[in-house]
């Protein structure tokens, strides 16, 4: 894992690198930019409806600002599990 400077001020964050098995793009309908979004937000999203980290960390994780989390959130909320 290697950090690296987000914008002047502030704090770093950390690359970790993930080994996804090749069907995982076209199952996903996903490029591996869109699946990285797509797993920050959703790991954004357990953790902050885990109570284990807040709106303003799960936003920064996520890439997007508090407002855009929230309502990423909310509708990622309303996706049933299977």
């Amino acid at each position: 894992m290697q950090g690296a400077p987000l914008a002047e001020g502030d704090k770093k964050m950390t690359t970790v690198t993930l080994e996804m098995p090749d069907e995982v793009f076209a199952a996903t309908r996903n490029d591996p930019d869109g699946l990285k979004r797509d797993l920050r937000l959703a790991a954004a999203a357990t953790w902050y409806r885990e109570n284990r980290i807040s709106q303003e960390v799960a936003a920064r994780i996520a890439g997007l600002d508090r407002t855009e989390f929230l309502l990423a959130w909310r509708a990622w909320a309303r996706i049933p599990s299977s």
